[in-house]
């Protein structure tokens, strides 16, 4: 089923669908994300998006090592990021996904980043963010902690 979201809900509506994930599965793993993340994409449309051009809504997925801040260590980061823009609005908003895991298991492990629209398709973005070295090892890794934000560029 497809819904459409208003700005203000957007943030809720993915904390209430994570959230959900973590209690129906509490061995969750990075593979059960993606799906989420893509059903997310895929069902829930944002009120004033014009899907027409993919520019207005794709995907980033990124990961590397991290410090948050000088008080805090550095992390291994992945990131899920849904960017779009509302029809009449220069800036693009940005919801994040974000997982922090032990860097330990992720030594020699270069940063990546790869955009949605940079692929054919989400099978093929999703077969390519799969592949990565830091996605398998996430894969059999729990995350530490999450966070999901709403931001403007």
């Amino acid at each position: 089923m497809i819904y459409t979201v208003e700005l203000p809900n957007i943030e809720n509506t993915y904390k209430y669908e994570f959230d959900k994930l973590e209690s129906q599965d509490e061995n969750a793993t990075i593979s059960s994300v993606v799906k989420l993340i893509i059903k997310l994409y895929k069902n829930t449309k944002i009120a004033g998006v014009d899907n027409s051009a993919p520019d207005n809504d794709m995907l980033l997925f990124e990961y590397g090592v991290f410090g948050l801040s000088s008080e805090q260590p550095a992390l291994f980061t992945i990131s899920f990021t849904r960017q779009f823009c509302i029809e009449g609005e220069e800036e693009y908003y940005q919801i994040s996904q974000t997982f922090s895991f032990d860097k330990e298991n992720f030594v020699g492990v270069d940063n990546f980043n790869q955009w949605s629209t940079d692929c054919s398709s989400t099978d093929e973005w999703i077969a390519t963010i799969q592949n990565t070295v830091g996605f398998r090892i996430a894969e059999k890794t729990p995350w530490l902690s999450y966070n999901i934000t709403l931001d403007c560029t």
